[in-house]
């Protein structure tokens, strides 16, 4: 292991519990994690169009 986190897979495992709780990506959540998870902090978010914005990608993006 290289001791980096990867970005897509934190994002979607933080999706399958949110999902597991009934709830999907809002943009409250993406907002929290830019400013709460340092993993994140530096990622493009688009508040206008969340779709767009690479972080809804980390959340949306099933990894293997």
């Amino acid at each position: 292991m290289n001791g980096r986190l990867n970005k897509k897979l934190f994002g979607w495992a933080l999706n399958r519990i949110f999902e597991a709780k009934g709830k999907g990506i809002e943009k409250e959540l993406l907002q929290f994690a830019k400013q709460n998870i340092s993993l994140f902090t530096d990622v493009q978010f688009d508040e206008t169009n969340i779709l767009k914005s690479n972080l809804y990608k980390y959340f949306t993006t099933q990894t293997k």
